[in-house]
């Protein structure tokens, strides 16, 4: 009675691990026009085991900053080349293997699909709409995040 296991007696508030991510996004020209009119899709990946969606993301690669880190993981997990901007977008907070794991997200802008990518053989890549995206990613904060940056990027087509 009263005795606590390590899992229950650690502070649930404490940071184990920081990540960083992107949104890896390109624009989408409408069927009659071949100006871009503010719509994008997004890239998702699978998870390992293939049963959820996601974006690229990983641990902090040192010697490289958040944007530039999650630039490397777009290209390892996505094969997907382009520039992360530096400002993030927000961060979303997920648990695994008992550690508390907060991402920072950043938008990408895709400049090349690579055919082949190092983890081609174990992730699958998908391009959808930002609504869908939404639907189908597995973390309500990420999903949010893509509805930020959907906006955002309406709001320059609008400017």
């Amino acid at each position: 009675m009263g005795r606590k296991s390590k899992q229950q007696s650690r502070n649930p508030g404490k940071v184990d691990v920081w990540q960083s991510a992107v949104i890896p996004y390109r624009p989408v020209a409408p069927m009659r026009s071949s100006l871009w009119q503010g719509g994008i899709e997004v890239a998702l990946i699978s998870t390992v085991r293939g049963d959820r969606w996601l974006v690229p993301k990983g641990h902090l690669e040192r010697g490289l900053l958040s944007h530039e880190s999650a630039e490397q993981e777009a290209y390892e997990e996505a094969g997907l080349l382009g520039r992360a901007e530096a400002m993030s977008l927000g961060q979303f907070t997920y648990r695994k293997n008992g550690k508390k794991r907060i991402v920072t997200v950043h938008p990408m802008a895709v400049l090349e699909t690579l055919h082949d990518w190092p983890e081609a053989s174990r992730r699958r890549r998908r391009w959808v709409s930002p609504d869908e995206a939404m639907q189908l990613v597995c973390f309500p904060e990420l999903a949010a995040l893509i509805g930020d940056l959907a906006d955002i990027l309406r709001g320059l087509k609008a400017a």
